[in-house]
């Protein structure tokens, strides 16, 4: 049940990326999950500096959630196709964070270095994810409930957070007050179920692991 309650909050993350975050009346100002990040660097309170905000927290949710699935994966068995499947599907995700060509180009290394950096980040766990399942031995699974715990803590908390940042200089932009869109919300009920989910499974490790344990030293 936990299990299934973890892939339901994996699938609800990358959904929540596609639909609508900042919602608008007007043809063509409603923006997705993929395209906020892009679209605040145009706001003129970005461009001053008045506005405070890391734009790269926008594209958190298929970082974390790249991450979870790799996560998911370290005590699988490595000679099987589907451990490594599942772990170039979790890169192609993180994918979505990549910044196009002219923005690397025309664009500050501040703009999306960092992005790239993310990427690189999963690309490597991804590559060394069969090191830690040995590393971590027994307590695998332990350690990848845990790690869920944190990616979705940052995942549902950090780009809700500068959703809401932006959410009045829209409303001061479009002279009209900004909802929150299904996206947002969604992304916040997927990072949560997988949450819940490994909560679920770490108790259960835990209590196996205890059970093993008294049972080798008996």
């Amino acid at each position: 049940m936990a299990l299934t309650i973890l892939k339901l909050g994996f699938t609800i993350i990358l959904l929540a990326y596609f639909l609508v975050w900042l919602p608008q009346s007007v043809v063509g100002l409603s923006f997705i999950g993929l395209e906020i990040g892009e679209w605040v660097k145009f706001l003129p309170q970005f461009r001053s500096g008045e506005l405070s905000l890391n734009r790269n927290l926008f594209y958190l949710p298929p970082i974390t959630l790249s991450l979870m699935i790799i996560a998911w994966t370290f005590g699988w068995q490595n000679r099987r196709w589907r451990t490594w499947a599942i772990r170039v599907v979790a890169i192609m995700v993180a994918c979505l964070a990549f910044p196009a060509l002219e923005v690397i180009i025309d664009e500050q290394s501040d703009q999306w270095l960092f992005r790239l950096q993310l990427i690189t980040l999963v690309f490597i766990v991804a590559i060394l994810a069969p090191l830690f399942g040995r590393l971590l031995s027994s307590l695998t699974s332990q350690y990848t409930w845990l790690t869920i715990i944190l990616l979705g803590l940052i995942g549902a908390v950090w780009p809700t957070l500068a959703y809401l940042t932006i959410r009045p200089v829209a409303s001061e932009l479009f002279a009209n007050p900004v909802g929150i869109g299904p996206g947002v919300l969604l992304n916040i009920a997927g990072h949560v179920l997988a949450i819940i989910a490994a909560v679920i499974l770490l108790i259960d490790s835990r209590s196996g692991y205890q059970l093993k344990k008294s049972i080798d030293t008996s």
